[in-house]
């Protein structure tokens, strides 16, 4: 059953309706945030043409209708949401949002037609399993969309090949006990045009990288480290490299220490170029000694340790972008202990100093960070997921200068205990319509900015639409 409810008052705006899909349903609204007013942006104007024209103005607001605020609509699952990507976002027929929960997997698809939720078998896993984070990529050569994850030693890693009619299958998976993840990113780390996979976490240790048991409570101690899995291009991986995230792990890689540290933990990754020599480098979180870790990348799926960076009180979650339009990259880091976000500008030869105004106040227990667009004006933004109490979670909007520093712009409540983000494109049922009556019309500006998308663990997705 749908419901409307708006209203308008002078230039502002309030709405909200609820769609019934399936088995999920969906809350949406646009919302004012702050205290500030905002005028209507030019999708309000088409409404109001198209209401005289044709007096569907009931039928189209819900779809249509944008405050510059931005507006908030909510998916919900039958999981708890912990990680999510984007995916497909070039391709009408491809799903453009992939959410790991902690025991299954929610593919959705925004588009004119509406929200289509559908959840992919997962490999035969150890029951009590959980899921951690989520990447995709074309795995294996055929051009769709596949998806690796990793979880707690119960799940380790696994890679799920999407097949052309909707389902996936299972391209690779860790032999159970052998991996603990806490973050997966991919690139290509070897130079050989095909995508590999860097896990940030406890795993295998041994001379050769072969797979051996692990386990958290320590009786078969996982040592922390960066793990490498070289792919095949048919959807399979090798063991690589493993790589130490100070030179105290690196006597433990290299066998010749017996006891982790206490004071090394990699845990959120980023890769990128950041000594411009063309190879693939990784920048770690390292929360239990409040710093990130510079990886260098060889070309050959092996990294030396480079630069260690003081951030914030327990970093959880790194994002890279070319803040300053430069030409190199910088970093971005969420920390969750003392509400920040430190801002690391890069040089381009794998070093990091603080921006201006580093480190920048955010909502309360910011969990994750992404780069977005929001504004439209070609200026990296961040995002950061604030869960709060696990009930009035927010996530912070600071508007990119353009030359690395960042202004902390408003707060969007999305409830619900927010633990991720991403940015993209997933306003396709608003933004479509948008398009549409643009070209109807003629020459209306449609809505350019960027949208958001929350992982929020009381059990849904928010998709913040971008101004």
């Amino acid at each position: 059953m749908n419901k409307l409810v708006y209203s308008v008052f002078g230039h502002m705006l309030s709405m909200s309706y609820q769609l019934k899909i399936g088995a999920s349903s969906i809350d949406s609204h646009v919302l004012r945030v702050g205290s500030r007013s905002r005028s209507i942006m030019p999708a309000f104007r088409i409404i109001n043409r198209i209401c005289m024209l044709l007096a569907v103005c009931m039928f189209l607001a819900p779809a249509t209708l944008r405050a510059q605020s931005g507006g908030l609509l909510k998916i919900n699952l039958n999981d708890t949401p912990v990680a999510l990507a984007a995916v497909g976002l070039d391709g009408a027929d491809d799903w453009n949002l992939a959410v790991a929960n902690l025991g299954s997997i929610s593919l959705l698809r925004v588009g004119i037609g509406g929200v289509k939720i559908s959840s992919p078998a997962l490999p035969s896993l150890t029951p009590g399993f959980f899921l951690r984070s989520i990447v995709t990529g074309d795995f294996d050569g055929r051009g769709g969309q596949d998806l690796a994850l990793v979880g707690d030693v119960l799940a380790g890693a696994f890679v799920l090949l999407g097949n052309s009619n909707e389902t996936f299958s299972t391209g690779f998976q860790s032999p159970t006990g052998t991996l603990l993840g806490f973050s997966i990113v991919t690139a290509d780390f070897n130079g050989d045009g095909i995508p590999d996979l860097a896990i940030a976490g406890a795993n295998f240790q041994s001379s050769n990288h072969d797979f051996k048991p692990c386990d958290e409570a320590g009786a078969a101690p996982c040592w922390p480290s960066v793990q490498v899995l070289l792919g095949t291009g048919t959807g399979s991986f090798n063991a690589g490299s493993t790589t130490a995230i100070s030179s105290q792990l690196s006597s433990i890689v290299a066998g010749t220490a017996t006891v982790p540290p206490a004071n090394d933990l990699p845990y959120a990754m980023v890769a990128g170029d950041f000594n411009g020599d063309g190879k693939m480098d990784l920048a770690v979180t390292n929360p239990t000694a409040n710093t990130i870790v510079i990886l260098l990348g060889e070309g050959d799926g092996t990294f030396t340790l480079g630069d260690t960076v003081p951030v914030g009180s327990n970093p959880l979650s790194i994002v890279a972008g070319d803040f300053r339009h430069c030409g190199t990259l910088d970093l971005a880091v969420a920390n969750t202990l003392d509400n920040t976000v430190t801002v690391l500008l890069g040089d381009g030869k794998g070093n990091f100093t603080p921006s201006g105004n580093s480190a920048l106040r955010v909502g309360s227990v910011p969990q994750s960070i992404a780069i977005v667009d929001f504004y439209g004006d070609g200026n990296l933004d961040l995002a950061t997921a604030n869960y709060a109490d696990g009930v009035h979670g927010t996530v912070s909007i600071l508007r990119g200068q353009g030359d690395g520093t960042f202004r902390r712009e408003s707060d969007i409540p999305v409830g619900g205990g927010p633990v991720a983000l991403v940015g993209g494109n997933f306003g396709g049922l608003l933004d479509g319509l948008d398009d549409l009556l643009d070209g109807l019309l003629g020459g209306l500006q449609p809505d350019v900015g960027h949208d958001l998308a929350i992982a929020n663990h009381a059990g849904y997705v928010s998709i913040v639409l971008g101004i």
